[in-house]
């Protein structure tokens, strides 16, 4: 069975890790039918299902077509 949370380019997601995530989510109903949109977000995965990544405010990723990437942060301190 085909692993979809992984891809040649890019390392598998981790859940707790934080990511930019680029893709389709299931943003609420409209007219009985699910209301798909566009994100491009920085959250922490909170959970991974067979056909959804679900981040720690519980946006909906659909896996077909996510882009992901590990989001590092970096602090700075300057001294004057």
């Amino acid at each position: 069975m085909e692993n979809k949370t992984e891809n040649t380019n890019l390392k598998p997601l981790e859940i707790g890790k934080r990511y930019r995530l680029v893709g389709v989510i299931q943003n609420g109903w409209r007219d009985g039918k699910p209301n798909y949109t566009n994100e491009d977000v920085v959250r922490v995965v909170t959970r991974i299902t067979d056909d959804m990544v679900i981040t720690e405010c519980g946006r909906k990723f659909l896996l077909e077509g996510l882009e992901w990437q590990e989001w590092i942060s970096f602090s700075y301190s300057f001294r004057v």
